[in-house]
């Protein structure tokens, strides 16, 4: 039996009914181990309060150490009756704590009773005959009652555990991790600017503080492998000094592997196996574009984000691009050809020519997948133009950019312009 799953925000949602009286949407999440409801919805379904544990019960999440309570669903189905608990023990948080359109949080005390299952990003399937894993490759895993855990290679040297998370929107390394092992390991380092992102970290006096990270580590390792799966390049979140962090393992493998491998899983034997089941992924060439109006028209520069391999030159910091695969660039008629450079599908090539400010040069982008490895396209692909006005709308499968040119910009060509960039199902669509 399938049931589709419903994007959000790098997630899955799935559809659940609690009780038998109204039908919730919960974050399908094998990183958290407990399942959690919102305290509207508990209301709503009717959720029995259990008396002999209504102790206090402390639960940490990113946003630090909150309060919560015990409640009893009764009755807990997935929306077509393909699997169904009883007597579910929740716990119930406040409605501060579920942003968007999800109500709960479906953990690994409800995921690791689903018998086998086959999970990508759009659909839950239950297996009721054995499958032939002969045309499944087999992950190396360690699965208990709350976590599955996977031995990710990164580099050189033993492997790393990482929880499966289908709840993080990207990939995660723990911070107990010092940089100089990371580096020994082949992976390079760069720093991503970030806006808005709110996280509690320990103090030297052991205290709390909820602080604003402006920037955040991204790492990328040559070569990753999960078991006879190459992942490579790998790139990864470092956050320092995160409160919570657990000490069981050292990383977690977040949903968007989900966007180009399918897992099966079956918990209670302990056995975890994987396949390839889509193939046309978008990608990044690993740069980040800026713009600036020049007399009646557009200069576009280009930076280098991630460190190239080997087999690229290594760019300089900032350049001036002048030609697209030998096209010039320099005026609004040109912004279609940008997206070549802003949006390529997986594994395209793409021959740029740029002036350093001494020379001018001419090389080669690769690009490399994006969705499953986790990678935000707009972390690296920021146009910026004097008080424009730059707005990302939607979730991470779906997404939309909206460029507005206010009409004060006078004499610039193409001003009161609103460029429209529409992602959907792994593609890019540009108007204006």
């Amino acid at each position: 039996m399938t049931i589709q799953l419903r994007s959000y925000r790098g997630g899955a949602l799935v559809e659940v009914l609690v009780n038998r009286k109204h039908s919730e949407w919960f974050v399908f999440d094998t990183g958290a181990e407990k399942t959690l409801i919102s305290d509207a919805a508990a209301r709503r379904c009717g959720l029995r309060p259990l008396v002999a544990l209504a102790r206090q019960h402390l639960f940490r999440f990113g946003k630090g150490i909150i309060e919560v309570r015990p409640a009893m669903i009764d009755d807990l189905r997935l929306s077509n009756g393909a699997f169904s608990a009883r007597n579910l023990l929740a716990y119930v948080l406040p409605d501060s704590e579920f942003e968007g359109d999800y109500t709960g949080i479906l953990g690994m005390d409800v995921i690791s009773q689903m018998g086998v299952f086959s999970l990508n990003a759009s659909c839950l399937r239950f297996h009721r005959t054995p499958l032939v894993m002969r045309s499944l490759a087999r992950i190396p895993a360690t699965v208990r009652i709350s976590k599955c855990l996977f031995s990710l290679q990164l580099g050189s040297g033993q492997p790393i555990q990482f929880l499966w998370d289908t709840g993080a929107s990207t990939n995660y390394l723990s911070p107990n991790i010092p940089p100089s092992r990371l580096r020994q390991r082949g992976g390079k380092c760069t720093t991503i600017p970030v806006e808005g992102l709110r996280v509690h970290q320990v103090q030297e006096d052991g205290t709390e503080e909820e602080v604003m990270m402006r920037r955040q580590e991204l790492w990328l390792f040559s070569k990753a492998q999960l078991g006879t799966i190459p992942l490579q390049p790998l790139p990864v979140y470092r956050y320092s000094n995160i409160l919570g962090w657990p000490g069981q393992h050292y990383g977690v493998l977040g949903f968007p592997i989900l966007t180009e491998y399918e897992i099966t899983a079956d918990f209670v034997r302990g056995r975890v196996f994987t396949r390839r089941y889509r193939w046309n992924l978008a990608g990044t060439y690993g740069v980040a574009l800026f713009a600036e109006e020049s007399r009646g028209g557009l200069r576009w520069f280009l930076g280098s984000r991630i460190p190239s391999d080997g087999s690229i030159p290594e760019m300089p910091r900032t350049a001036e691009l002048l030609a697209v695969d030998g096209v010039p660039v320099g005026s609004w008629e040109t912004i279609r050809l940008i997206q070549r450079l802003m949006f390529p599908q997986a594994r395209q090539s793409c021959s740029v020519e740029c002036f350093d400010g001494r020379r001018t040069f001419t090389t080669v982008l690769r690009a490399v997948g994006v969705p499953y490895f986790g990678l935000p396209l707009f972390y690296f692909h920021g146009i910026y133009l004097p008080k424009a006005i730059f707005k990302f709308e939607g979730g991470y499968l779906q997404s939309r950019i909206f460029l507005e040119v206010p009409k004060e910009l006078k004499g610039v060509r193409g001003a009161r312009r609103r460029l429209r960039v529409d992602y959907r199902d792994y593609s890019w669509h540009f108007a204006y």
